[in-house]
């Protein structure tokens, strides 16, 4: 299998799931086209034993004084094709197979690529997360570029089978011609409920799975609130509604799968008593009718394929339109990327909308006590979301998202902590000594957890920080955005997770440890007033700018200097 690469002639085409997914099959033409190719030799090679085996009976039962010589020279031929048969499915299986991974490793790049060039997670925007995607969206995909070989040829298998038969026996090959087709077509209307029942399931899984991760994170603070009942509760709730949701699509996959076993037996029994009529009155030799019954028995397979691809189909569409809603998620850096980066060396934020300026080297605290615009807000800040926010006069858009996110750093609760040791996690480039590192956990008032640890900094901390506690995590996350000491540092409610004496040295502690250097704390918590040179009370109405840039509006409602 070839290493995948990303075109950058340009990028997924996102209008549609069907688009989507036969851009994915684009890149990889040539890889699909062997498969179909030889899918379609392997098929046309199952048709043909029949035919060989049915040629092979007449003759000899045609030929005065056939010894076993004859047969098994006439043998040959049938030996010849078996071979093929194999070689062929074999070269299908390998290209298919190679097909269907390398599109599952082009969208886990796509994903990684999208991530990494500054798009948030979309658990975080619309409830469908990464991790899902990876997990759970990249196989459907994969399955239906694997059955793709399989589909082509039942496809041309199929008609050179009816064409066959209607040359052959002219009743037979159009009582296939016409009620194949339907069969095939009748499938068609219960797959559209089934495909909104495997959407309707995916997305109730994710939110059961994303409240399940949220509740391992805040277990401490459920026991400590006595929350685990209502948690408990509710889980089950969204536990069981997912389980009816499962229960309902089963039944359709049951009759689907019936249906696929039920018709086409059904059909070859119809045509098997219709080809035995014709032997016993004469009209057909016993090598025709051996033939017949080889070919009937043999149309199940496309029928069957051609109802498997409905489902792969189906089930595709639904991971690629969940892949969409994260691909197209906006971004920042979408504009023009050749800034000469010495324009934007001292680097100031402002954020025309809500009228907020951040002067250089300053330590400025948004107050904002809305849940839902606090996230919002610190997304824009950094560039996350498109709102006009400038750096030094610059908007975020046109500047190279790698340069951005390198001098504008966003920490929040939800960013991630990755497996190793407390070295390495809170400076996993290794451009900083002990000390600078034991200086950024006092500057998050982080020692004693550092006292406690057996080893030090060289002691192992779990994914995700699974082994801490709550308030130790968040101490960590912005002990590693001080250790990586950005231009500018924007921090959403860094001390949520910790109780109140905490939270008062974590403030003089940043706002200490980030003397001169910009930063911005997003929150709805008091303490950082103290050591603030600016702070701000934003609410959701966005500030009005008159032509001079000055704000105004009840989108700012206070600003005190320190």
């Amino acid at each position: 299998m070839r290493r995948p690469r990303l075109s950058t002639a340009g990028g997924p085409d996102l209008r549609s799931p069907a688009r989507l997914l036969l851009w994915l099959a684009g890149q990889q033409a040539r890889t699909i086209t062997a498969a179909c190719l030889f899918g379609i030799a392997w098929m046309l090679a199952q048709a043909g034993l029949p035919v060989l085996v049915g040629r092979q009976v007449d003759d000899l039962f045609a030929t005065s004084g056939a010894t076993t010589r004859t047969a098994l020279i006439g043998c040959g031929p049938l030996t010849g094709l078996a071979l093929a048969l194999h070689a062929c499915g074999a070269l299908r299986n390998r290209f298919s197979e190679s097909s269907a991974r390398t599109a599952n490793s082009r969208v886990m790049l796509l994903v990684a690529r999208h991530s990494a060039q500054g798009r948030r997670h979309a658990a975080q925007d619309n409830g469908t997360g990464m991790a899902g995607v990876a997990v759970g969206d990249i196989a459907p995909i994969g399955d239906f570029l694997r059955i793709a070989a399989r589909a082509a040829g039942a496809l041309v298998a199929f008609a050179a089978v009816s064409f066959l038969l209607l040359a052959t026996t002219p009743l037979l090959g159009a009582l296939i011609l016409l009620v194949t087709p339907a069969l095939v077509l009748g499938i068609r209307p219960v797959m559209r409920p089934l495909s909104r029942g495997q959407q309707a399931l995916r997305t109730t899984v994710d939110d059961l799975s994303i409240s399940a991760v949220d509740a391992v994170h805040g277990l401490r603070v459920l026991r400590g609130t006595g929350g685990e009942d209502h948690f408990l509760s509710r889980y089950r709730r969204h536990s069981q509604r997912a389980r009816t949701i499962a229960v309902r699509l089963s039944r359709t996959e049951t009759i689907v799968d019936s249906a696929n076993v039920l018709l086409p037996g059904l059909f070859g029994l119809l045509t098997l008593g219709i080809a035995a009529r014709l032997a016993l009155d004469g009209a057909m030799s016993p090598g025709t009718l051996l033939t017949l019954a080889g070919l009937t028995a043999f149309l199940v397979v496309p029928l069957q394929t051609a109802a498997e691809f409905y489902d792969k189909a189906a089930k595709a569409l639904v991971a690629a339109d969940r892949l969409i809603a994260i691909l197209a998620l906006a971004t920042g850096g979408g504009g023009t990327r050749d800034l000469p980066l010495a324009t934007v060396s001292e680097p100031e934020l402002h954020h025309p909308a809500h009228g907020i300026t951040v002067p250089r080297g300053s330590l400025v605290v948004l107050s904002v006590h809305d849940a839902a615009l606090a996230p919002r807000l610190a997304d824009e800040l950094a560039g996350y979301h498109p709102s006009g926010t400038q750096l030094r006069g610059i908007p975020l858009d046109r500047l190279d998202p790698a340069y951005l996110h390198r001098t504008v750093v966003l920490t929040t609760p939800l960013s991630g902590l990755f497996a190793g040791t407390l070295r390495d996690m809170l400076d996993p480039h290794a451009h900083h000594d002990d000390q600078d590192i034991t200086e950024a956990l006092a500057a998050v008032s982080a020692t004693d957890l550092l006292r406690t640890l057996p080893d030090g900094l060289a002691s192992w901390v779990g994914g995700r920080g699974h082994t801490l506690s709550g308030g130790q995590r968040q101490r960590l996350l912005v002990a590693r955005s001080l250790i990586a000491d950005p231009e500018v540092l924007i921090l959403l409610d860094p001390t949520q997770a910790v109780d109140a004496h905490t939270e008062m040295r974590m403030a003089q502690g940043l706002a200490a440890h980030r003397r001169g250097r910009t930063t911005v704390v997003v929150t709805d918590s008091p303490a950082f007033a103290t050591f603030a040179d600016i702070t701000r009370t934003v609410t959701g109405i966005p500030a009005t700018t008159g032509a001079s840039g000055a704000a105004g509006g009840s989108g700012r409602a206070g600003e005190t200097p320190a």
